[in-house]
């Protein structure tokens, strides 16, 4: 066997170890032909989207870090943005989701933040003569406000979308606006571009369950903690209280190919960063809707999981390494029982999509054109090819970055490039 025509994959720590499996692959197989695997998938894990695929010449694989999804039948890519609406004395850092149709290339914005945009308008209401500055431009050392928020997306399943909201205000000076950190999860409808509730997605009864044992759970946690004597413990208590259960704030995950609610609870600090309490997974009944994610689901433990195409005998397993959790080995079953070892991945492996049936020849070219374009865009990309005269693999590095403008309290100015799914916009 012999990995073929490219296998691109992102400059990241897992590099190696794909690399290392690229190598295992084709030292096993010599210069014999490809093998007759006709596989076509993608994976999508928690930083990147897999493509293998087969053809005459053997197995290819790539890599990029984008979030591809199927919505309505549609390939689609979802990313966020970076609005950058700053002053000299003020700082103000927001996001938006975008889906991007893989074929038409238009893209559709999802959902956008509203707390920084709102205070960005009242700073330039207040403050006429400040200027907007460019994003090369820089600010006061220590601006007068500093406003951020990021909208995270969790996972997706069918046309829903969990995300993870949160916004970090910080203020230099008295006046109407006061330091304020929150953090909450909520489900997005794709189709519709509007939040959905538990009892949109479960019905009336269920949802009920699921908000009462959610209170009862953090009641229960809320009463331990008041308990404690200990500095540690008071402090935890004291900074619960600016928390409670909200039915609106969940995501949803999955078990065994079965849907579950994490509901999370949302808070809100003065002085520090927060993140939304999630609590225990509840289990749920299996809707219509939820069919269609199924297939993309596996089967199996967590140390081994797989998805199997019964029309193309192909079996992909997953199988979790038990020193490193941040990778997972890939392997390919054959209708014969044979194995095609594809090296390391990263880790979790959310999502499966097969390409075998309803895919068209626009759909690859498109597919082509998202993994070139991201792969130019994180500035940064590894190439390894094989020919059948040659029986090494010869890799070449261009690296490219750049700083990102502006820096929001919640990460750190690097000249690293931008994470999956994110775009720089102004």
């Amino acid at each position: 066997m012999y990995i073929s025509n490219m296998v691109r994959v992102r400059c990241t720590p897992s590099l190696r170890g794909i690399l290392a499996g690229v190598l295992l692959a084709t030292a096993c197989g010599g210069e014999r032909a490809g093998p007759k695997l006709p596989a076509d998938f993608l994976l999508t894990t928690a930083d990147s989207t897999y493509w293998v695929s087969s053809g005459p010449n053997g197995l290819r694989m790539r890599s990029a870090p984008i979030f591809i999804t199927r919505v309505d039948g549609r390939l689609s890519e979802l990313y966020t943005t970076d609005v950058d609406r700053s002053y000299f004395d003020a700082v103000f850092l927001g996001q938006r989701i975008f889906l991007r149709d893989l074929v038409r290339g238009d893209s559709t914005e999802l959902m956008s933040d509203t707390t920084v945009a709102a205070l960005e308008q009242r700073f330039r209401r207040d403050h006429p003569s400040e200027r907007l500055l460019d994003p090369d431009e820089d600010t006061a050392a220590d601006p007068s406000i500093s406003a951020s928020a990021t909208l995270g997306i969790l996972d997706v399943h069918g046309p829903y979308l969990s995300f993870e909201y949160h916004t970090d205000i910080d203020v230099k000076r008295s006046g109407p606006v006061v330091d304020r950190h929150t953090g909450r999860r909520g489900v997005l409808d794709i189709r519709s571009r509007h939040a959905v509730t538990l009892t949109q997605l479960f019905g009336d009864s269920l949802s009920m369950q699921l908000v009462k044992a959610a209170t009862e759970e953090w009641s229960a946690a809320s009463r331990a903690l008041a308990t404690h004597t200990e500095s540690a413990g008071q402090v935890a208590a004291e900074s619960m209280r600016g928390f409670a259960v909200d039915a609106t704030s969940f995501s949803l995950d999955a078990l065994d190919g079965k849907p579950l609610v994490v509901m999370a609870v949302p808070g809100t600090r003065r002085k520090s960063t927060t993140e939304p309490v999630a609590l225990t997974p509840q289990e749920v009944g299996v809707p219509a809707w939820w069919r269609d994610v199924q297939a993309t689901l596996p089967a199996g433990s967590d140390s081994v999981r797989r998805w199997t195409r019964t029309a193309s005998q192909v079996t992909v397993q997953i199988t979790a390494r038990s020193t490193d959790h941040e990778h997972a080995r890939l392997v390919l079953r054959d209708g014969n029982a044979r194995d095609w070892d594809l090296g390391l991945i990263t880790a979790p492996v959310q999502h499966l999509l097969w390409l075998d049936q309803g895919i068209t020849a626009d759909d690859r070219r498109a597919l082509e054109r998202a993994f070139d374009a991201s792969a130019t865009a994180s500035g940064s990309t590894q190439v390894a090819t094989r020919t059948p005269q040659s029986p090494f693999i010869n890799v070449s590095a261009a690296a490219q970055t750049r700083p990102n403008s502006r820096c929001s309290p919640r990460s750190s100015c690097t000249d690293t490039p931008r994470p999956r799914g994110t775009r720089s916009a102004r």
